[in-house]
């Protein structure tokens, strides 16, 4: 036998194998992996969060507008809403207070528009039985004049008003409207003599 030739023991070889540390290009390979996964978990995370903050005030718009409709159907008929100082405007605005919204314009009175039943007729209205459809008109014709204090009745042109109510997320990214009509129909009250 050569003597030059060095014989290692049998578990040695082995035994260095897996003793075998990382390289530094797997362990990079790892953290950036591992750094995408997490950010992907993060971004899931966040976007979970701002869907429910959204959905939130989703439904708190609804809630504030429904409950808006509610108490203008309710509150008395006001012949002239826009020349009474608070007009229709209190009733509504209090509707915020039902989800602790305190923001400048959660909901407010966008238009009140008059039903005209002369709307679209000829100059011979007075004359034609049939003179006209009717209309929704923007401006209310008793305003500066003795027919805002009167009491509305079928006779005048002026018995429907349509209320466009509008509620606002405090970010402003929700904004939803719904139109009210109110009649004074139900508030007249005849007295026979």
């Amino acid at each position: 036998m050569d003597e030059n030739v060095h014989i290692a023991p049998a578990g040695r070889g082995r035994q260095h194998r897996r003793d075998r540390a990382f390289t530094l290009t797997e362990v990079l390979v790892s953290i950036v992996l591992m750094g995408t996964v997490i950010t992907v978990i993060l971004s899931a995370i966040f976007t979970l969060i701002r869907v429910s903050s959204s959905s939130s005030d989703a439904a708190k718009v609804e809630a504030v507008l429904t409950s808006a409709a509610d108490r203008l159907a309710g509150w008395a008929y006001l012949s002239c809403p826009e020349a009474n100082d608070s007009g229709y405007d209190v009733i509504v605005s209090a509707a915020a207070a039902d989800v602790n919204w305190t923001h400048e314009n959660a909901i407010i009175i966008t238009s009140i528009r008059y039903w005209d039943p002369l709307l679209g007729a000829a100059a011979d209205a007075t004359t034609d039985p049939n003179p006209a459809d009717g209309g929704w008109a923007d401006t209310n014709s008793l305003v500066d004049t003795d027919g805002c204090g009167e009491d509305v009745n079928f006779t005048t042109t002026r018995t429907l008003q349509q209320v466009t109510i509008e509620a606002r997320s405090p970010d402003g990214a929700i904004v939803r409207q719904l139109e009210v009509v109110k009649s004074n129909v139900g508030d007249r009250i005849e007295t026979t003599s």
